[in-house]
């Protein structure tokens, strides 16, 4: 190769590969960083202020722990205990985990990409508060709280998530 006043260039037998490599370097490892948030900036932008985004992770995440707290209220109140004073606290202590996580999920006045949530959260929230209610009186009454162990139906039919 040569100059174009003819003098010659060394050859570098990977001239020609470094750039393609340093590109596809860039591309395959830098362009995924670059877009990490890029569709949470977007959506800032896309989406109307009434319209709340749940990431699915987060969605996941809650109705994990909703299952295993509905599951275990489920198991204390078809095996009562010996001591009733212990088993309103447990109960209670359950139905507080379980608004915890509706909390996460809850976007009052909001819609979401979620339509089921939408129409059903709102209902499973009232439950879950009622049955705290009734649940620490004295002396507690279950029922309710019952109804929030079975309130999974309410978007899951057939006992299948």
């Amino acid at each position: 190769m040569r100059t174009p006043c003819g003098a010659r260039i060394p050859s570098f037998p990977y001239a020609r590969a470094v750039p393609r490599s340093i590109l596809l370097f860039a591309f395959v490892f830098l362009f995924p960083l670059a877009c990490h948030d890029a569709g949470k900036s977007l959506r800032d932008y896309t989406y109307p202020p009434s319209f709340e985004y749940i990431d699915d992770s987060r969605l996941e995440s809650t109705m994990w722990v909703l299952a295993r707290e509905t599951e275990s209220l489920d198991e204390m109140l078809r095996h009562p205990v010996d001591d009733p004073a212990a088993q309103q606290r447990a109960v209670a202590a359950s139905l507080a985990r379980v608004e915890e996580a509706v909390a996460r999920l809850d976007t009052p006045g909001r819609v979401t990409q979620h339509p089921l949530l939408n129409r059903n959260l709102p209902r499973f929230r009232d439950r879950v508060r009622r049955a705290r209610a009734d649940v620490s009186t004295t002396p507690p009454y279950y029922g309710t709280a019952v109804g929030v162990a079975e309130s999974c139906s309410l978007c899951h039919p057939g006992g299948s998530g």
